[in-house]
């Protein structure tokens, strides 16, 4: 009998267990569910009703009024990672609107805190552009940031990632660490049927670095052609007339610079670089006449004023 009340007493206890363990797993999936609804409805409410205005705002290029929507709700709202990558995306398109470099750097520190901020919280399906306005806000930022730009950049691009420019300013980037040859890379991945001039004298430049002349000459050709800009002409002139004389061929350095003049007659470089060029010959009275032109456009053209001992 004895044996038969602990056996009962027994079947009664783990009964008693495995109906509190049951409850116990009906509690743990009840909180997990309210906490998921209180996290989506959080969500929800932190984005609010703004969010239709910033973005039709934003699809029409109003960039202010969407950097005044954006920034406010993010204030309201600092959990929301659409008000701060809006914030940031916002700002990223003020500042390069901006003439004064100061307020450039105010609005790139702004855009940088804010996505930085969204990419810890979670920007979610907003991620890859995140990384992508973040990439090319670092670059503004300065060449001395340029790796942090190479790294978002390379970021977005393997999260899939699709913009125009993008790969344009990853080869900026990498040129800006002297990383020439992935440059040269993500320059060639840039290039369309009609890439930019800037685009050309860029690919240009990483080649010559590399010391790959015959490539550097065509690009700076092709740049000096077809640019409609007088100043880009002018610098793929000037690259072009400077690879010339590392290779000894002066006479063609020399109608580079020349062809520069004709277009800009107050080009400091290309009085500059004629200087140099007829003191490698041997003539030091033309030479400083050419020192002294560029002097006479920029007193304080640096170089020139190197040469003429001042």
């Amino acid at each position: 009998m004895i044996g038969r009340v602990r056996s009962g007493y027994g079947t009664i206890l783990m009964r008693r267990r495995a109906l509190f363990s049951v409850v116990g797993v009906l509690i743990v999936i009840i909180i997990v569910f309210v906490t998921i609804f209180m996290l989506i409805t959080y969500k929800n409410a932190s984005i609010g009703g703004d969010s239709s205005v910033a973005l039709k705002s934003w699809n029409a290029g109003n960039y202010d009024d969407v950097y005044v929507i954006a920034k406010k709700n993010a204030v309201q709202s600092p959990l929301s990672s659409f008000w701060l990558v809006m914030h940031g995306m916002a700002s990223y398109q003020i500042a390069v609107a901006q003439i004064n470099q100061g307020d450039t750097l105010k609005y790139i520190d702004e855009s940088i805190t804010a996505i930085r901020k969204a990419l810890i919280i979670g920007a979610g399906s907003m991620d890859s552009k995140a990384r992508y306005v973040l990439g090319k806000a670092y670059y503004r930022k300065g060449p001395q940031y340029a790796d942090q730009a190479v790294e978002y950049l390379e970021q977005a691009i393997n999260a899939k990632f699709s913009a125009s420019d993008i790969y344009e300013h990853l080869g900026l980037a990498y040129a800006s660490i002297k990383e020439y040859r992935a440059s040269v890379i993500a320059f060639s991945k840039a290039l369309g049927e009609n890439p930019s001039d800037l685009l050309l004298l860029a690919i240009a430049r990483s080649y010559s670095e590399l010391g790959e002349n015959d490539q550097a000459k065509a690009y700076l050709l092709r740049c000096a052609e077809t640019s409609k800009d007088v100043s880009v002409a002018a610098q793929a002139r000037l690259l072009l007339g400077f690879s010339y004389k590392k290779l000894g061929m002066n006479g063609e350095a020399e109608k580079e610079y020349l062809a520069v003049l004709d277009q800009d007659g107050r080009n400091a470089d290309a009085y500059y670089a004629l200087g140099d060029l007829y003191a490698e010959s041997g003539d030091a009275v033309k030479a400083r006449a050419e020192w002294r032109k560029a002097l006479r456009i920029d007193p304080t053209h640096g170089p020139s004023r190197s040469r003429l001992g001042m």
